[in-house]
């Protein structure tokens, strides 16, 4: 069970963004600390009838003793519902004050999730995992269960994107619950100096306490289970080719319009790069 004050003193993490960008690596980071105790995904329709069920728990009990009593409870019944959801495995860790899920596109769904924690927590947090727009795209197509086409993959990650710099101005307002950050997969990869990269832009953010040397562990033996070819037993390509390379071309100037007004709004860096000069060859 969690304390009611550490709940409220601590953010609910959601790690977030577009799928294949990360969010079950980052998750792994977070949960190799002992007090952090990040669940997997849950399905975006079940948020609307758990943001109902907290909504008539807050109903039910509005003051008094009773509402007390509800209160004090109300971050661990967050807690348990999005572990109880969540269609991987519950991990668990009775002793952590630091938690919260990872599903990707579940952005959309911001202001339900709020609505779920409520003020049992000092904040949501959102972790926005992103890439670069062919390479993620790229690595979903070698994914079994993946079914759109490119144009409408394109229209995802731009709204996506669009989903970001929307929480980030909801949470510059007064009063605003939300935070939100940047985790560029990309720019992991190509950093030189992991440890550093992940106390910057995932632990110190959330005020994780973690060491410059346990950090170093973690980045040196957390494994990326979820490689694409871990995944799915094949290398994904590196390239954009036939129909979809069309496609990218053709609408690449509403991606690197989304994407600039992405890294303006969060200062960020991501690239709109399209791997096609190989296509033409």
């Amino acid at each position: 069970m969690i304390d009611t004050k550490t709940g409220q003193s601590r953010p609910f993490v959601v790690l977030c963004g577009m799928p294949r960008c990360g969010t079950r690596q980052f998750a792994d980071f977070l949960n190799r600390h002992h007090d952090v105790c990040i669940q997997g995904e849950i399905r975006h329709a079940l948020l609307r009838p758990l943001r109902d069920m907290m909504a008539a728990g807050d109903a039910a009990y509005p003051q008094g003793y009773a509402s007390n009593y509800f209160q004090r409870k109300r971050a661990q019944a967050v807690v348990e519902l999005f572990a109880s959801f969540s269609k991987a495995r519950r991990v668990m860790k009775p002793k952590a004050t630091f938690h919260g899920f990872k599903t990707p596109q579940i952005e959309s769904h911001h202001k339900r999730i709020d609505q779920i924690v409520g003020t049992s927590f000092a904040t949501t947090a959102y972790l926005y995992c992103i890439r670069n727009v062919a390479d993620c795209y790229l690595s979903l197509v070698e994914m079994p269960w993946f079914t759109d086409g490119p144009n409408a993959y394109i229209d995802k990650y731009i709204e996506s994107l669009e989903t970001a710099v929307e929480l980030r101005h909801a949470s510059l307002r007064t009063g605003a619950r939300a935070s939100i950050g940047v985790l560029n997969l990309d720019d992991f990869i190509a950093c030189d100096d992991k440890p550093t990269w992940l106390a910057r832009r995932l632990f110190h953010p959330l005020t994780i306490p973690a060491s410059d040397e346990w950090i170093k562990e973690i980045a040196e033996t957390t494994d990326n289970r979820n490689a694409t070819e871990r995944a799915t037993g094949t290398r994904r390509a590196k390239v954009l080719g036939g129909a979809a390379a069309e496609v990218f071309a053709l609408r690449l100037g509403e991606v690197e319009r989304a994407v600039e007004r992405f890294n303006r709004t969060f200062s960020e860096n991501l690239s709109c790069r399209l791997p096609l000069a190989a296509i033409a060859a």
